[in-house]
């Protein structure tokens, strides 16, 4: 069987998922494999570990990524050398990758009564509240896939699932989700796509974006010269043009929108006009937030 599932889940972030029902003939079938290729399918002893390799191989193919960008790391983790970020993962008969402009993790797993036994081992202790779920397979399921990519993606060994891991509550059958590292007295958050198959579910884990710093800025120009109100004006009519939220009265002007945004596009018009003034003061006026449409409540 063919690709079963392809998504683009956000802006080039990708996943494939591949079906294994094909012989290894099939699978190699349009293949090109380098010898240090051919060397890693060698060394899978199992059929079900040579067939998931091939799969992985024909989804990227599928992707349009050359044999000779993917390639495996020191610690044998997989990585693309166009700068992109790849996760690979498989399990009997099912293969899955993910391709991100960010670092990204993907694991899939069967839906298996074991995953009851070993529950205690991975489940940190907030995930043991609720004591229902605690006997609901896929639940258990999906909580392991999140830690295992979550594991893949923050790529330090000797993290503890069961105190170092935590998937946060999520609803049954929710996409999203988020989970939380704890290492060296830190926390770092990160977002989950979840997605569910009749007999299998995966998880795709990646760092949680940070909101953007909000900024409001007030400019008000003083050209040191008789003639200076033209001056003013063009650097005025210089920020206009704008998509941030442009306020103006008779003192200053006033500038609103994402920090890093704001800046990069005040520097050039503030160099611009010091070059061609030979004096001038620029009385600029930083506040972090948004405050576009404050009023007095006194």
């Amino acid at each position: 069987m063919p690709i079963t599932h392809k998504e683009i889940i956000e802006s080039e972030l990708e996943i494939g998922v591949w079906e294994i029902t094909e012989t290894e003939a099939e699978l190699t079938d349009g293949l090109v494999l380098s010898p240090e290729a051919l060397m890693r399918l060698s060394k899978r002893k199992s059929e079900v570990h040579r067939k998931g390799y091939l799969a992985i191989r024909q989804l990227l193919k599928s992707f349009e990524i050359e044999p000779q960008m993917h390639q495996y790391d020191a610690q044998g983790a997989p990585y693309l050398t166009d700068g992109k970020y790849l996760s690979i993962t498989h399990t009997k008969n099912v293969a899955a990758v993910v391709l991100s402009p960010i670092p990204v993790g993907i694991d899939l797993e069967h839906y298996q009564e074991k995953i009851m036994k070993i529950a205690p081992r991975f489940l940190h202790q907030k995930e043991t509240t609720e004591i229902a779920r605690l006997s609901d397979i896929k639940f258990l399921t999906q909580i392991w896939t999140a830690k295992e990519a979550l594991y893949k993606v923050y790529k330090t060994s000797g993290i503890q699932f069961n105190t170092e891991l935590l998937i946060e509550p999520f609803e049954s059958d929710s996409k999203k989700g988020e989970g939380l590292i704890f290492h060296n007295e830190k926390q770092w958050k990160y977002e989950l796509d979840f997605r569910y198959f009749s007999t299998y579910c995966l998880t795709v884990a990646r760092p949680k974006k940070k909101k953007p710093m909000k900024l409001s800025v007030e400019l008000t120009l003083t050209p040191l010269k008789d003639d200076y109100i033209p001056t003013i004006k063009a650097f005025i009519k210089s920020i206009r043009n704008t998509d941030f939220t442009v306020l103006e009265n008779p003192l200053s002007t006033q500038l609103y929108g994402e920090y890093d945004q704001v800046m990069n596009f005040l520097i050039p018009k503030i160099k611009t006009v010091f070059e061609k003034e030979d004096a001038v003061i620029l009385q600029l006026k930083l506040v972090k937030g948004d405050r576009s449409k404050y009023e007095p409540d006194f």
